[in-house]
């Protein structure tokens, strides 16, 4: 039986599709193993969404080959669908097959004479690609892709070039994966795509809402024009819908937004968060800030720590601009230094710890419901457990005398009672287990 192992970079949508690939692969009698038990195919799904992202998978490339005896290496992903002839130069890459080309994977591979690189130009499809899975391997969570693609064109974004179009997947297809997810013993479900689409999820979630097994529905990244009152009303009155959002900002300067082509002002964005919140008390609210945009002011750099400042963040997640080629920012003839750009990211990152430190702050001395996480903390022996509203509880008490393993807990929902946080993170105990 042939051996194969994966290595997974980029984002949720990513992760879904390399479990599309495992279980490709398992359907056709290969073994799944980890690299390092020395496979002979080795799958490498990519992302292309920074400089850095692209340039860890050509890494993972030259580490993999690096292994006696080599594996066959196949690359595929974003990276693979955006720029396949610089990956099919790499001598150590034995097939490119670009993101229609997935489901065929073992196709491909077992083709005479096959050609080095299979990439079909992502603005060719126009409908969803149907990828079904049964469950996530090593996950607590299960993720349901129920949407790929963007029409959104954001000016430094290279997603529109590698996903294509926005396509939507079949209501019966979602509902039926959902049903098999929670049969094989997922309590939640995070709902994933590359723009999901507030129309599209007021169809699906009263849906999924009557899969009795389901105990979570946990929504992925949202945008701000997403948000209609009927989808807000619908957050609000749910039972099972988690109380995490995550809302990419960007930017808190409106002369930045609209060179980004984001659709929407830094005071929209502000009343939409304020208004979510004051509904629903414990909500957590993530988002993403974009510093050094070509362009970006100290004053456009002012606002977004101001509007940060003031809006109630659990957390956040902080890149610096990285040019890709072909996307309309890569026109832009400013630019932001390098060393402004690390000033401005350490900046936020300690503001970032503040409102972090704020939020978990609210929590102490209450009890919150978890899932139990699969394994137990390296660091510090703890079980540990997610909350709906997405935070990560270290388990302590009685818990840490159970052996090494973590079998006895694993995808079990329990109550925790927080006592303290310690170096920002909350710590509790079992208060019905």
């Amino acid at each position: 039986m042939s051996q194969v192992s994966f290595i997974t970079f980029g984002c949720k949508v990513n992760q879904y599709d390399t479990q599309s690939l495992r279980e490709i692969f398992c359907r056709a009698g290969y073994s799944i193993v980890p690299v390092e038990k020395d496979p002979e195919i080795c799958v490498i799904n990519t992302c292309a969404v920074t400089q850095v992202a692209e340039q860890q998978a050509r890494q993972a490339i030259h580490k993999i080959s690096r292994k006696n005896p080599k594996p066959y290496i196949i690359v595929t992903g974003c990276y693979a669908q955006i720029n396949p002839e610089r990956i099919g130069q790499i001598d150590e890459v034995d097939l490119v097959l670009g993101l229609p080309e997935e489901n065929k994977i073992i196709e491909l591979l077992e083709e005479k004479n096959l050609s080095r690189v299979r990439v079909t130009p992502i603005h060719q499809i126009v409908d969803f690609t149907e990828s079904p899975v049964c469950g996530h391997f090593q996950h607590t969570r299960a993720f349901l892709k129920i949407q790929d693609g963007c029409d959104a064109f954001c000016s430094y974004c290279i997603v529109p070039y590698t996903r294509g179009k926005s396509r939507r997947r079949a209501l019966n297809q979602i509902i039926d994966e959902a049903k098999r997810l929670t049969e094989a013993g997922f309590q939640e479900i995070v709902l994933t795509g590359v723009h999901l689409e507030g129309e599209h999820l007021l169809q699906v979630i009263p849906h999924l809402e009557e899969i009795k097994k389901l105990h979570r529905l946990r929504l992925s990244s949202l945008e701000v024009n997403e948000f209609s009152p009927e989808l807000i009303e619908l957050i609000k009155k749910s039972h099972k819908i988690c109380h995490h959002l995550h809302i990419p900002l960007q930017s808190g300067s409106e002369n930045v937004l609209q060179k980004m082509n984001r659709p929407y002002t830094p005071e929209r964005y502000r009343r939409l968060v304020n208004q979510l919140i004051a509904e629903i008390p414990d909500l957590a609210v993530g988002t993403d800030i974009m510093v050094g945009f070509p362009g970006e002011t100290e004053d456009d750099f002012s606002s977004t720590y101001k509007l940060i400042e003031e809006v109630p963040f659990a957390y956040l997640h902080i890149f610096n601009y990285s040019l890709r080629k072909g996307t309309l920012a890569a026109s832009f003839k400013e630019t932001v230094p390098s060393e402004t750009k690390a000033r401005r990211s350490k900046t936020l990152r300690i503001l970032t710890i503040e409102k972090k430190k704020s939020y978990l702050s609210r929590f102490l001395g209450k009890e919150i419901e978890v899932i139990i996480e699969s394994k137990r903390d390296k660091q510090n022996g703890c079980l540990t457990g997610i909350s709906g509203n997405y935070l990560k509880i270290f388990i302590v008490g009685r818990a840490r005398s159970i052996g090494e393993g973590a079998d006895e807990f694993k995808d079990k929902l329990a109550r925790i009672s927080i006592e303290k946080i310690s170096d920002g993170q909350l710590f509790g105990s079992f208060t019905d287990f």
